[in-house]
């Protein structure tokens, strides 16, 4: 099992309340080693995520994430080992109004290869399909495909380096989302996308490294810090103060770049 607590501190447009979250992963998995370097598995598991902040409709609501698959791993050559799976994952939404409970559900997929570089170090590639629960917008299904390098240092030391592109297709739709409250108390109407559709669609290019120390088998401490550049088809607008039709703002688009700071304790047994 996985426990994340995730918790922000900086308010800009969006307030750090309706980021704040917490996630149980608890899973099972059982292989069947056929081959001397080849193993068929199935695995489930489960993601329970509870947002903070969900007092008012438009704001967030807690869901539960499901998925069961079944795939092959093996080695292809002594360096080189491979991973594929195939599944199905599915997301229910509990929130406090209608547009906020939502089930749904899409395949699920991965495929990765990995390279021993060395007995410490090693790099793995792959793309997967999954769901992912997230703030406002209840969920994403997301097509990733990433790159990392993993380099372990004193067999308790890891420091990791990642590279990932991510394609978001969110589950809410942005006629439902209404207005948000802004870190300065002023309103953010969210209702809009540039391409007339009421989907919001999100292209994310991600970079991170991570240090992780290996406190026991079962625990995990980690400082990620990790770079995201946002490009979307949603828009929003700003109050004038003005009457209509001046009392929005021109539409603006929601791109953006952060740089994210986590700490992270991993719990798993």
């Amino acid at each position: 099992m996985n426990f994340f607590i995730d918790a922000y501190d900086e308010s800009s447009q969006i307030p750090p309340a309706l980021l704040n979250n917490e996630r149980y992963t608890p899973a099972l998995r059982a292989a069947w080693a056929f081959l001397p370097k080849t193993q068929i598995f199935v695995e489930a598991s489960s993601t329970f995520a509870n947002f903070r902040q969900t007092s008012q409709g438009f704001t967030n609501a807690d869901s539960w994430v499901y998925t069961g698959s079944a795939g092959m791993n093996g080695i292809i050559t002594p360096k080189i080992s491979a991973l594929a799976k195939v599944g199905f994952t599915g997301i229910n939404t509990n929130g406090r109004s209608s547009d906020t409970n939502i089930t749904s559900n899409t395949v699920g997929a991965q495929l990765e290869g990995t390279w021993d570089v060395t007995p410490t170090s090693k790099f793995r590639l792959g793309g997967a399909r999954t769901i992912e629960p997230t703030n406002v917008f209840l969920f994403s299904k997301m097509w990733k495909a990433y790159l990392r390098y993993d380099q372990l240092f004193a067999s308790r030391f890891n420091m990791s380096l990642g590279a990932e592109y991510d394609h978001l297709i969110y589950g809410r739709p942005v006629s439902s989302v209404g207005a948000i409250n802004g870190g300065d108390g002023a309103t953010l109407t969210t209702s809009r996308t540039d391409d007339g559709s009421d989907t919001r669609k999100d292209d994310v290019v991600q970079a991170s490294i991570a240090f992780a120390y290996y406190i026991s088998d079962f625990i995990t401490l980690s400082l990620v810090n990790r770079v995201d550049y946002r490009m979307t088809n949603f828009e929003y607008s700003f109050p004038t103060g003005q009457p209509a039709p001046n009392n929005l703002t021109s539409p603006l688009p929601a791109k953006y770049i952060t740089n994210d700071v986590f700490l992270r304790l991993g719990i798993r047994y």
